[in-house]
Order: C-alpha cells, then sequence, then structure tokens
C-alpha cells in the first residue's frame, strides 16, 4: 500500500509551510541577521590566519557579538515583521541552520590549511584533530546553529514584547 507521506523536494522547500509561515518567509525575516552572523564569521577566520594566536582571543570577541545578532533577529521579526515568539523562533532555527552550514564550510577550511601552519609545533596529532573538527563541525553546525538560533531568536522577541 503506497504511503500518503508528504515529501519535500529541493526545488519547493522556500514554499514549505512550517507554523503559520513559509520557509521563504522565514528566510525573509532571518535573511539580514544571517548575512552580519556570515560576515562575522569571514572576519573571525581572517583574524586567525592575519594574526595568529592574538587572533583567537579577537575571535572569541566576535563569537559574543555573533549571540547578540540571534537576540536581533527575535527582536526585528516583533519589531519589524510584527511575528509572535513562535515565529521568531523558527526563523531563528532557519537562519541557524543556514549560518551552520556556512560556519561549517569555513570550520572545513580553516582546520584544512592550518594544519600546515602547524605542523612544525603539533605535527600529526593536530592533522588527527583537525580530521575529527571537520567531521564533527559538518554534523554538528546546522544543528547547533537551528537550536542556538530558536533559543536566542525567542528570547529577543520576548524582549521585543515585553520591553516599551
Amino acid at each position: 500500500m503506497p504511503s500518503k507521506k508528504k515529501s519535500v523536494d529541493a526545488k519547493n522547500i522556500a514554499k514549505t509551510t512550517v507554523g503559520d509561515k513559509s520557509i521563504g518567509e522565514y528566510w525573509e525575516i532571518a535573511k539580514l541577521p544571517v548575512y552580519v552572523s556570515i560576515g562575522l564569521s569571514v572576519l573571525s577566520f581572517l583574524l586567525v590566519f592575519g594574526m595568529g594566536a592574538v587572533g583567537l582571543g579577537i575571535t572569541a570577541l566576535i563569537g559574543l557579538v555573533a549571540l547578540a545578532v540571534w537576540l536581533w533577529l527575535g527582536w526585528r521579526a516583533v519589531k519589524e515583521f510584527g511575528c509572535d515568539l513562535k515565529s521568531a523562533a523558527i526563523a531563528g532555527a532557519v537562519g541557524g541552520v543556514i549560518s551552520g552550514i556556512v560556519g561549517a564550510v569555513i570550520t572545513v577550511v580553516e582546520f584544512s590549511a592550518l594544519p600546515g601552519m602547524m605542523a612544525g609545533a603539533y605535527g600529526a596529532a593536530y592533522a588527527t584533530m583537525a580530521g575529527a573538527a571537520i567531521v564533527t563541525s559538518a554534523i554538528m553546525a546546522p544543528i547547533m546553529g537551528a537550536i542556538m538560533g530558536a533559543i536566542l531568536s525567542l528570547v529577543g522577541a520576548f524582549l521585543a514584547q515585553n520591553m516599551k
């Protein structure tokens, strides 16, 4: 007996409805904060390569700023798009998946290039750790991006609704 399960193909994913909006509508809400998040990831990547160990400290600060981007997404969803808390959280999750995928790609590039730089200091141990980090990042970055994006966007939306 054939299954009545509804399938989603890649071409029509933007039209797929989640909650009360389509993925495409959530993307419109999340687009600007995601671009800012990706820009911060690229800046962090460039600092690590340009400044070495000093760049790592600055990268941690950029990471804190990146968390604020997700709060802004939730705030923006409520104030500019009139969303409720659920829609703001879903928009954060959609944005988190996309920025997580981009972050995973940046991590793969970063860890692929760094063994050559670090070989003199750490050698094979670093190469082994880099391989594990690449696999872990590729799997976990979109998942964690969605979770963090949803939670922080929900907090931002809650603040937007309750602050005058």
